[in-house]
């Protein structure tokens, strides 16, 4: 059993001009212990999906409609706010994809993390929590963790502050940790280090990973299985070793041919054409103004996420 699964999730904001489908009858779930890669292009839907799951969308302007967001069989849509209250944090946590601008910037680092822990705990003394904060900061592999905790967060460089909002995501042992493109504002080097980082507290917690990236390569390191979005749907379902040898819908083979190799020197492919807008979406499928297999039913019909075999699923009209 999953421990959470997501089913027909449809998020549209609203205003006087128009309403968007940001995310639009989106499904798929979450084993114990599984690493799963949320991929696609800017816009297509990913961080609006995973806000969804803590609820952290304001309302209105965003309308979150589905059969249910459920977490250990228990439908977060339906819960209390006492009750996302005590999830978020504590069951449930997330790494946003901008540090800098996730932490106050007027309140010491340690406070903050430290605050997460006392949130949960309301008997913790003061003392204890200190030395929890910087148990975890010297676990997350900061080297001086006592000034790391006295420090704000712009002394912090972007390596240290993404691994301090790692140490906040963990401190209260969650099962499952939302990681919104956690190395995209960083160097290559650090960002080798933060998915290293990353694999070996898996590994130790048994943690299932949400990870939402457009970069294919990290999803090829770090994840078993993979969902791929394409203009708020999902569009194709698989595990992670099927989809690298053989992506089955025309948008994930672009994006794989798409992956930079040194050993074949050519230009580099591009999917032709942009991401449509999500206020004016083509008819059917919406991929098929790129697509290179278009046929007539495409341009009319958006295809159903059928099953190819027990390990993957896609939507699209060649299967």
């Amino acid at each position: 059993m999953n421990l959470l699964n997501i089913e027909n999730l449809t998020v549209t904001f609203s205003s006087v001009e128009a309403s968007i489908k940001a995310v639009d009858d989106v499904s798929f779930g979450i084993g114990n212990s599984e690493v799963v890669g949320l991929v696609g292009e800017s816009g297509c839907g990913k961080t609006v999906t995973a806000l969804s799951i803590l609820r952290l969308l304001p309302c209105p302007p965003a309308e979150i409609k589905a059969k249910g967001i459920f977490w250990k069989g228990r439908n977060l849509l339906k819960a209390s706010i006492e009750e996302m209250h005590s999830i978020r944090g504590n069951e449930i946590s997330i790494i946003f994809q901008e540090p800098l601008s996730s932490f106050n910037p007027v309140q010491k680092v340690g406070k903050q993390i430290q605050e997460i822990l006392e949130v949960h705990n309301k008997k913790i003394e003061n003392g204890e929590a200190y030395e929890k904060v910087i148990q975890m900061l010297s676990h997350v592999g900061i080297q001086n963790p006592e000034w790391a905790f006295e420090s704000y967060p712009h002394e912090l460089s972007g390596g240290m502050r993404q691994r301090a909002m790692i140490a906040m995501a963990l401190m209260n042992g969650p099962e499952l940790l939302i990681a919104d493109e956690p190395t995209t504002a960083l160097d290559v080097t650090i960002q080798a280090q933060i998915l290293d980082l990353l694999e070996k507290l898996q590994k130790e917690r048994h943690l299932s990973i949400l990870m939402i990236t457009h970069n294919l390569g990290i999803v090829a390191r770090i994840a078993n299985r993979v969902v791929v979005m394409y203009a708020g749907k999902v569009v194709e379902d698989s595990q992670v070793k099927p989809l690298f040898k053989e992506p089955l819908h025309p948008y994930t083979q672009g994006l794989l041919k798409s992956i930079p190799n040194p050993e074949k020197k050519q230009r580099l492919y591009a999917i032709p054409g942009m991401i449509p807008d999500p206020a004016n979406l083509p008819s059917g499928c919406t991929f098929h103004p790129r697509c290179p297999y278009v046929m007539d039913i495409c341009k009319r019909e958006f295809p159903p996420l059928n099953k190819v075999d027990d390990s993957r699923a896609v939507a699209c009209w060649l299967y």
